[in-house]
Parts: C-alpha cells; sequence; structure tokens
C-alpha cells in the first residue's frame, strides 16, 4: 500500500509535470510567434517539457506495478485480470474519449465557421506559430479512438491534440504489464516452466508490437522509461538488483554525455524520439532515476500539497489543455499581435488560469473512476438476463 505522504508526493510530481507540458504549450502558441522558437528560453522549457512527459511515463509504471502487486496480494497470488482490466479502463477511456470527441468538436468549428486557422493560422508578423494550420485525417481519429496512433503504421494524434500520441504507448503498457505479471504470479499448481513459458509469451508479443509499430524505437524508449517506475517500486525489497540495473543505466548515460556534447549545435538531437535520439535514451533515463533519488527531498516541499491538488485533474488537463489553446489562439490570434506588453501578460495569465479551472471541473466527472465502474456495472446487469430470468 503506498502511504498517504509517499502518494502525496507522487501526486505532487503529475501535478508540476502536467503545468510545465502546459506551460510549454501556452508559450509555443502565443510567445513563439513573437520571439521565434530558437530563443534559449523555449529551447530550455520545450526540452523541460519532453522530460516531464517522461516523468508521466515512469510514474505510470510505478502505480501500475503498485496496483499489480497488490491485486495479487488481495487474490492469494494470482493476477484478477479482469477486475485489473476494468479498473485500467474506468481510469483511462472516458477522458480520453471526451478529448477526442472534444478535439473534433474544436476541429469543426474552426473549419465549419471558416476560423482564423482553417486555411492557416500564419501572417506576416509571425516569426514561429504552432500550427500552420487545423489539420484533421479520418484515420487519424479512428486510431486515436482505437488506442492505436502513432503505432499504427502511418497514423499520428488529431491534428488539434498531439498530446495524445502518448496516450497508446501507455494503453499498451498497461496491458504489456498485465501479461508479464501474469506470467510471473502464475496460478498456485504452476510449474517454472509454465511461468517461463507465460513470460516467453509475454517478450514474444512486446516484440511482434515493436517489428510491426509505425515507429518501434520510440516506443521501446517510453517503454523502458515506463520500466525504471516499475523497477523503482522493487526498490526497497530488492534494493541491490535494482541498484545495479540503475548504477548501468547512469553509467551509460555518463559515457553518452560527452559524445551529445561533441555534436555541439545538434546537441538537441537528443530530445528526438527516433534513431537520432539513441543517445539521449540512457541520459534521460540516468535523469529520472537521479529524480527518484531526490524522492525523500520532494516531500518537504512546501507546495507539495498545492500540486498534489492540480494532481487531481492533471490527466484531464493534460488531454484537453491543446485544444482548448488552439481554439482561444484562432479567436484571439489577429488582434493578440497588435497588443501591448501589459495586455499580453494579462491575457496569458487569464488564459493559463483559466485552462487549469476549466480541465478541473471537467476532471470531476471525467475521471471519477468509481462512478464509472459503477455505470459499467449497471449496464452489465440489464445487458445480462440473471440466473432467474433464464
Amino acid at each position: 500500500m503506498i502511504e498517504k505522504e509517499e502518494s502525496e508526493t507522487l501526486d505532487s510530481i503529475r501535478g508540476m509535470a502536467a503545468l510545465l507540458v502546459l506551460l510549454t504549450h501556452v508559450m509555443q502558441w502565443f510567445i513563439c510567434p513573437l520571439i521565434g522558437f530558437d530563443h534559449l528560453a523555449v529551447s530550455v522549457i520545450t526540452h523541460a517539457a519532453h522530460f516531464a512527459v517522461l516523468v508521466f511515463f515512469a510514474l505510470s509504471g510505478y502505480v501500475i506495478t503498485h496496483s499489480l502487486v497488490t491485486n495479487a496480494r488481495r487474490n492469494d497470488g494470482q493476477i484478477d485480470a479482469v477486475a485489473y482490466t476494468r479498473s485500467r479502463l474506468a481510469r483511462i477511456l472516458p477522458p480520453a474519449l471526451a478529448a477526442a470527441l472534444f478535439s473534433l468538436a474544436v476541429a469543426g468549428l474552426i473549419h465549419g465557421l471558416q476560423m482564423h486557422g482553417a486555411e492557416s493560422f500564419r501572417t506576416e508578423q509571425d516569426k514561429w506559430v504552432e500550427r500552420e494550420a487545423v489539420s484533421l485525417r479520418a484515420k487519424d481519429v479512428a486510431a486515436t479512438l482505437l488506442m492505436s496512433n502513432g503505432i499504427l503504421p502511418g497514423t499520428k494524434a488529431i491534428g488539434v491534440n498531439p498530446p495524445m500520441w502518448s496516450l497508446s504507448i501507455e494503453f499498451w503498457a498497461y496491458f504489456i504489464a498485465l501479461l508479464a505479471a501474469s506470467a510471473v504470479c502464475g496460478s498456485a499448481n504452476q510449474g517454472r516452466a509454465a511461468r517461463s513459458a507465460g513470460l516467453i509469451h509475454t517478450i514474444a508479443f512486446l516484440l511482434l508490437m515493436l517489428i510491426f509499430a509505425a515507429r518501434p524505437l520510440a516506443i521501446s524508449q517510453y517503454l523502458f522509461y515506463w520500466t525504471i517506475g516499475a523497477l523503482w517500486y522493487f526498490h526497497r525489497r530488492h534494493a541491490r538488483w535494482v541498484n545495479a540495473v540503475f548504477g548501468v543505466v547512469v553509467v551509460l548515460g555518463m559515457a553518452a554525455v560527452p559524445r551529445c556534447l561533441a555534436l555541439k549545435e545538434d546537441w538537441n538531437l537528443i530530445f528526438e524520439n527516433g534513431a537520432a535520439g539513441v543517445l539521449g535514451i540512457p541520459i534521460k533515463g540516468a535523469l529520472l532515476i537521479l529524480l527518484a533519488l531526490t524522492f525523500p527531498a520532494l516531500r518537504r516541499l512546501p507546495t507539495r500539497r498545492f500540486f498534489a491538488r492540480v494532481s487531481r485533474s492533471s490527466y484531464t488537463l493534460y488531454l484537453f489543455h491543446y485544444p482548448m489553446l488552439c481554439l482561444i489562439f484562432s479567436v484571439f490570434h489577429l488582434d493578440y499581435l497588435d497588443w501591448g506588453v501589459w495586455p499580453r501578460v494579462l491575457f496569458l495569465c487569464v488564459v493559463t488560469g483559466g485552462t487549469v479551472i476549466a480541465c478541473h471541473l471537467l476532471a470531476t466527472p471525467l475521471e471519477n473512476k468509481t462512478a464509472w465502474l459503477a455505470r459499467a456495472d449497471r449496464v452489465w446487469a440489464r445487458g445480462v438476463p440473471s440466473r432467474q430470468d433464464r
């Protein structure tokens, strides 16, 4: 069981990461058109937001591992796959489907009313724009709804909501973890051979997914960051071998730093997702491990409870903020370019705060996992006749 103080600290990290992603996209939408994308501050905060997404994956690995361990303890060493699957679907699907529908509504509204951005967001005054125009492809919508965007070849996230790219990877990580945990736990009458076969099947499934995926290297590295979080969960009981694995990652990360520095102006390639970013994988893995080592210090931060409250709607904030900013940019962009500094500052404060508040309100129904499970049970009870009715 995750202690209350530990849970609050984990939530505070998630809340900080979610706000960092929001602030980065606010900057990219509204500030980069004025100063360009090559500014040092833009580069720093953009790469920080990239790392914040990796923190989401590591936290997910930690929490899902805890969920599977708790599930096994509750069921005499076996995994209740049905309960786990219901819990994960009730957590991830309602906000994700709502965000996809909202994104479609934003794209439909901008195109239907021929608003600014339907053809192009770019003006002669802009040094850079986050999106050239609002795009929408049917296969991207279908893949997003099926949690396969970016995994199936030729697909990506909905054009007005690119942060949803990470959702499909996390979704499949849930079930890869379920297969692995089921194989490790097995049943009481299974021998070592049967459990080994289960692990082999899990590895085979993972390899097949990566072989046929559109971006196998990108997917595998995010699963690697997820695994770092999963390993950290076992640190208390198996510190020796977890430290050994982490030590290897840190050494590889340190060894990759000089090579990255030698790239000079191309050092930011370490943040790429494909082959160009291979050098960055151990570096970012090492940074995640260093963050985990600072966990005791994070517990003493005075802002911990504030960010923990923000985290209650962090999932909804992550999924909804981008199409919200897209719509606001479409409405205000042309006027915003002619405003003075202080009106712009006030406007951005209102946009940022308003987005956080709106997502917090949306999260109340969308992230209520207990309520969604109860609704699913009622629908199931109505659709499946009882034994007395048969």
